[in-house]
């Protein structure tokens, strides 16, 4: 299915929409059907294009689409590491800085305590014109082209402690809110960016340029060289979850496939929804039996929402219309799932405070 025509990016915007509002049933028009605003677990984000990549459905929308998890994020595309922990952005002309975004997040996390922090940043700070900084020209005869020493300080220095800032704000703002953040895999210098027409490109690419000018031009060597960059930053993700408790760094480097690249530096829609999942499981793994229990509802709830979804898309793709019988077969169901949330909250005060000491 093709979750990325122009038809299915809006569908799913309004999807995610609904998502986003207070949990009730909400009601569209017979081609939706119903869906439900997430009763699920509090989930804050925070992140790059990994996260919130407009011209397709990336690992936020899918979680938010299936997962049931109520998520609320603070993700933008092209965002930097540095300003998402430090803030960077200016006032040109005033020469004022501009707000610290973090601080809003903190905001958020402090007032919700949310069981999970989500976090996507590094490769911002990277890619594009800086990639160049990194490279030694092939022409220098140069011992290696990766410059190694920069890139280890820049990673090992620089990044990790930007990483550790994140953690330690996060922390002091929710402590028992566990900290997921993932690494990326190993990109492919295609030399393709967002839209590409003819021999043009727009928005992209942002690591084949600055090989080329480097004369590093070997298809093979591009791609060790940013395969070493890659497991290098991944290498520093890991030891900085080890430092911690309660912070898990996912690992995709080996379930990301050459074909799941749309782009230099992005994954299309089905490769985003299988990040999405190893995200979704690893939440699911650190949940108490009392939020379990909750999260096994709202991913119900936003399993069925989804069925929907998938309906109308393809009736929309194959040309036909979904009959009223099949939308009327799957919303029946969806009152089920709110009695089963109801009957929850009505169960005696003696078993509530069983199920909260449980929970942790």
């Amino acid at each position: 299915m093709n979750y990325e025509s122009e038809d299915a990016l809006a569908k799913i915007n309004l999807a995610i929409w609904q998502h986003d509002q207070p949990a009730q049933k909400v009601k569209a028009d017979s081609t939706y059907g119903f869906f439900f605003g997430s009763n699920g677990v509090k989930v804050v984000a925070q992140g790059d294009s990994w996260f919130d990549y407009l011209p397709g459905v990336d690992i936020i929308k899918w979680l938010k689409l299936t997962s049931g998890y109520k998520i609320k994020s603070f993700a933008s595309g092209g965002d930097t590491l540095e300003n998402m922990v430090y803030g960077t952005e200016i006032k040109e002309g005033a020469w004022t800085r501009q707000p610290v975004e973090f601080i809003e997040v903190l905001d958020e996390i402090k007032s919700t305590k949310p069981a999970f922090f989500l976090f996507s940043a590094g490769g911002n700070d990277i890619a594009g014109d800086e990639f160049a900084s990194f490279l030694n020209h092939a022409s220098s005869s140069p011992a290696t082209l990766l410059r190694t020493d920069y890139v280890k300080d820049t990673i090992g220095r620089v990044f990790r402690g930007a990483y550790e800032e994140m953690i330690k704000k996060v922390k002091a703002a929710s402590p028992k809110t566990k900290i997921i953040f993932h690494g990326y895999g190993r990109a492919i210098p295609t030399g393709k960016g967002v839209v590409n027409i003819g021999n043009y490109r727009f928005i992209g690419p942002w690591i084949r340029p600055s090989l080329t000018r480097k004369n590093i031009m070997d298809p093979q060597v591009q791609r060790q060289i940013v395969a070493d960059f890659i497991d290098q930053f991944n290498a520093m993700l890991k030891s900085v979850a080890d430092s911690h408790p309660d912070v898990h760094y996912l690992d995709l480097r080996d379930l990301i496939k050459d074909d799941d690249w749309i782009n230099e530096l992005h994954l299309n829609a089905p490769g985003y929804k299988r990040m999405a999942a190893v995200f979704e499981d690893k939440m699911d793994s650190l949940l108490s039996s009392r939020l379990a229990a909750v999260q096994r509802d709202a991913k119900a709830a936003a399993q069925l929402s989804f069925q929907l979804l998938e309906q109308s898309l393809m009736a929309t793709q194959s040309g036909s219309q979904a009959t009223a019988q099949t939308l009327r077969a799957a919303t029946s169901m969806l009152p089920a799932v709110k009695h089963t949330s109801r009957s929850r909250k009505a169960a005696p005060a003696k078993a509530k405070t069983t199920a909260k000491r449980k929970g942790k």
